[in-house]
């Protein structure tokens, strides 16, 4: 059966398209800059991403992400979601080391970066500050 030409969501659907695609994030998320949490710099559970921002996220930041809303960010799970061509190609041009030199150019001095082990109050405020 032939699928309408209409048919946006296509591409969730076809199998080989989305192995490829998993196949993608996950040597990207392997490189050493995506495989650090862009927002606090943990080093454990990177395996999210932020499909609107271009940058990879722990466990702790994509929950924290996802209270910012849909229209700043859009998280998703590497190695669990379906991706679009254009997701997975947004964020090979992307990844930690652009995105974080351009939303953090402008970071005052002396205002500390968060860490792993940063509270969760702090972390969230660096992150609504950040983007």
């Amino acid at each position: 059966a032939r699928m309408a030409a209409s048919d946006t969501f296509a591409y969730k659907r076809d199998a080989k398209l989305q192995q490829r695609l998993a196949a993608e994030m996950s040597a990207l998320l392997k490189q050493p800059h995506n495989s650090i949490c862009a927002d606090c710099g943990n080093e454990k559970t990177v395996r999210f991403c932020s499909v609107k921002l271009g940058v990879f996220l722990c466990n702790r930041c994509y929950g924290l992400h996802r209270n910012l809303g849909a229209h700043i960010t859009r998280g998703k799970c590497i190695g669990l979601d379906a991706w679009s061509p254009e997701e997975v190609d947004f964020m090979r041009a992307n990844g930690n080391v652009r995105v974080n030199s351009y939303y953090e150019a402008s970071i005052p001095p002396g205002l500390q970066r968060p860490t792993a082990s940063s509270t969760d109050n702090y972390v969230s405020g660096w992150i609504r500050d950040k983007y």
